[in-house]
């Protein structure tokens, strides 16, 4: 759940797993957890890399909205098997 507290340590643990295997789906899961755990550049560089890489936009104002998590996470257009 990217709507999760967690240790600074931890958080770049999931980063550099992250960079490793940017998929869309990683790439927009870890920037919801780094806006929310306050991370907001990891966030936004996340945000551009699906933009630069995908040629998708999210917006930032979205990270935190349940809801809007709530629909991507289940849709075609964030799941990885599609990327």
């Amino acid at each position: 759940n990217p709507f999760t507290k967690i240790k600074e340590d931890k958080i770049e643990i999931y980063r550099n797993l992250t960079l490793l295997t940017p998929s869309k789906y990683n790439l927009y899961k870890y920037a919801q957890l780094a806006e929310y755990n306050g991370q907001h550049e990891d966030a936004k560089y996340c945000l551009f890399l699906i933009k630069r890489i995908y040629k998708s936009d999210v917006n930032p104002d979205d990270l935190l909205k349940y809801s809007f998590y709530k629909d991507h996470h289940v849709s075609t257009d964030l799941k990885e098997h599609d990327l």
